[in-house]
């Protein structure tokens, strides 16, 4: 299984790391740490030395408490970094943005893949990504991006793994009749989207039912206020035990994309597990 974009391709044969870097000055996991575009840039060369195969770059902050941002103020956050990294690295640009007219200024500056929490929901967004090479990340959400933060009622859909099935498969076949190749799209459960956390736990549990699929499946649970209640850690920084059993768990089910803060920690286990997974049995 491979994914396409720009006439390139990334080997999803074994599971890929995606870094996450957040351009704004209220996200709830990083609280802005990198929202200087220096520091930024600093923090994208360090994922990549860490082992991210993907870079995620978002310029406004899902936290619910965060006010919208215009499309204006997002593209400023996001050229000066992207610019400078497209002339320094080689892994691919994700570009996590639901805005059709961002997604159109970043694949005019060579952006590899758009991350759109709502698949493609904004009016032009399927133009955008018609005209383009780049890749698609379809995320599951019951409504639009100022309802996302709202419990969903799943039980009249069969459940919410059937439920997020059943709506991924439909925006996919939405792409594949618009000429958008199969390779290019890349399927996202939505952890931490209209979810409980008993939704979210049976998704994980359940999670083999969907990788069972033509796309790849990516998973972003890093630092997810779930993993807090569960494992009784109220700081977002400090869920990392949580997050590394979520990641494991994951590729065990079949994710190919993990969506990650902790790259390094995330490698690591990641190499064990691989080991471990291909380690020969003692007797011949």
């Amino acid at each position: 299984m491979k994914i396409t974009f720009n006439d390139q391709f990334l080997d999803l044969s074994s599971p890929k790391i995606m870094g996450i870097l957040n351009l704004t000055p209220n996200s709830f996991s990083d609280g802005g740490d990198y929202f200087d575009p220096e520091k930024a840039l600093e923090r994208a060369y360090e994922m990549i030395e860490d082992g991210a195969d993907i870079l995620d770059i978002g310029a406004e902050s899902t936290n619910p408490k965060a006010a919208p941002i215009t499309s204006e103020e997002e593209t400023s956050r996001l050229l000066p970094v992207i610019r400078k990294l497209k002339k320094h690295i080689t892994v691919p640009i994700s570009i996590d943005t639901f805005r059709a007219n961002t997604m159109h200024i970043m694949v005019d500056e060579g952006i590899d893949i758009i991350n759109d929490v709502t698949a493609l929901s904004d009016p032009g967004a399927l133009e955008v990504l018609i005209r383009s090479k780049a890749a698609v990340i379809l995320m599951h959400m019951l409504g639009n991006h100022e309802k996302m933060h709202l419990e969903g009622n799943y039980a009249s859909q069969g459940g919410v793994t059937q439920a997020v099935i059943n709506k991924l498969h439909e925006k996919a076949d939405l792409c594949i009749k618009n000429d958008i190749a199969s390779s290019r799209i890349i399927l996202d459960p939505g952890f931490g989207f209209d979810k409980t956390p008993e939704d979210q736990l049976s998704l994980l549990k359940e999670l083999n039912q969907l990788t069972n699929s033509p796309y790849p499946y990516l998973v972003g649970v890093s630092r997810k206020r779930f993993i807090g209640a569960i494992t009784q850690v109220e700081i977002a920084k400090e869920r990392l035990a949580g997050n590394l059993a979520v990641a494991l768990w994951s590729i065990q089910k079949g994710a190919k994309i993990l969506r990650v803060h902790d790259v390094k920690a995330t490698k690591e286990a990641f190499l064990m597990w691989e080991a471990m997974e291909n380690a020969k049995n003692s007797k011949a």
